[in-house]
């Protein structure tokens, strides 16, 4: 067994080094079934799964993995950390919302948002935005820890050939994984997908932070804008699952430094200007979609402060200047104000926070329906 171990160690080194030498090569794991075949070995071990058939994934996706009512929980073959749950829950409905007669209009212009510690008569909207599907399933994805070196060979080539497709390829057209993921339960492939892609924007942002000039070419500023916009998609479709903040973090680690004077002068960003506006647009998504998955009353309060606070770290990035997406102000106004109305008065403060820079679009909807005094 050692013998083996070693043997396909050195095999996989190999493989590595002829990657980062041979253009020709690197070729080939992009146009071929190369990353097909390696999930095929990955698969099953991050997941804990047996290799199902095609037949068996299109059967299984009216009905939730569940193993009659018990948790899924996925344990990695190699992995000695605590395994994560795939948990199924129930959404109650919200009762839809009264409605009063309009208030009175805003008098006079203030400097201080006014927090009411009185419960209010209107509620919030019951409109949410809510992935494609997964919204059933509570997962944390862990690390694979302890994993065994072959494993984390295997990971690092496939990383290898993604970050060849974002900072090499004239054009990223996506990793296309619904179609290289092998057959398997959805519960396993929205894990593995969301797995690969954490461990994607970690490598992608090691190797711009380790050299951020790279995010003045054209070509990887106008990649990584596409790449940005198809994990949004996948947030969306529920194939990322707890992906916002990580999403968040990212590209606004990226338009932090893109907005810099010294930066955003430069010809080859001003020429990439539909790029930069993408980014933006990823940002103004990513933040509406984790408020309005966050505006539940049975999400905790801990989690909710912790993003509010975020939003404060980005404020620079997620109120700047350049973003003139008048609908995201109105409707990250409206979902902040659902937090200045909440009976929490940690939630309260932290929304306040946020609304500062927020201060005359706050004023006005405020002004829609509680009535301010002098």
């Amino acid at each position: 067994m050692v013998d083996l171990t070693r043997m396909l160690q050195t095999l996989i080194q190999f493989i590595s080094q002829l990657h980062s030498t041979c253009p020709a090569f690197r070729d080939f794991c992009v146009n071929s079934t190369f990353i097909q075949e390696l999930f095929g070995i990955l698969f099953p071990v991050v997941c804990s799964s047996d290799h199902v058939s095609a037949e068996t994934e299109l059967n299984s996706r009216d009905s939730a993995l569940t193993f009659d009512g018990g948790d899924v929980v996925i344990r990695p073959l190699v992995s000695s950390a605590a395994p994560p749950i795939v948990r199924t829950i129930t959404v109650e409905d919200r009762p839809p919302t009264p409605t009063g007669g309009r208030s009175e209009r805003l008098r006079r212009r203030s400097s201080f948002i006014l927090v009411t510690q009185e419960p209010t008569e209107y509620g919030p909207s019951p409109a949410r935005l809510t992935p494609g599907i997964g919204s059933g399933l509570n997962l944390k994805v862990t690390s694979l820890s302890g994993s065994s070196s072959l494993v984390e060979s295997l990971m690092e080539l496939a990383m290898a050939v993604f970050l060849d497709m974002v900072f090499e390829r004239r054009e990223f057209i996506g990793f296309a994984l619904n179609t290289t993921i092998p057959p398997g339960f959805q519960e396993h492939q929205i894990y593995f997908e969301t797995y690969l892609l954490r461990n994607t924007i970690a490598h992608i942002k090691n190797l711009v932070a380790f050299e951020m000039m790279k995010l003045c070419e054209p070509r990887i500023l106008t990649n990584i804008a596409r790449f940005a916009a198809h994990v949004t998609d996948y947030l969306f479709e529920g194939w990322f699952l707890n992906g916002a903040e990580v999403l968040l973090d990212f590209v606004g680690f990226i338009l932090e430094y893109l907005q810099r004077p010294d930066v955003s002068k430069l010809k080859s960003v001003r020429l990439c200007s539909q790029s930069v506006t993408n980014l933006r647009s990823v940002v103004s998504r990513v933040v509406l979609f984790r408020l309005s998955e966050l505006d539940d009353s049975k999400a905790d309060p801990k989690h909710i402060v912790d993003f509010l606070n975020k939003m404060m770290y980005w404020q620079t990035v997620i109120l700047s200047p350049d973003n003139t997406d008048g609908e995201f102000t109105r409707l990250i106004c409206y979902l902040l104000y659902t937090r200045l109305i909440d009976q929490r008065h940690d939630l309260k403060i932290a929304a306040a926070n946020v609304c500062i820079p927020l201060l005359p679009w706050s004023l006005l909807l405020i002004g829609r329906f509680h009535r301010c005094y002098e």
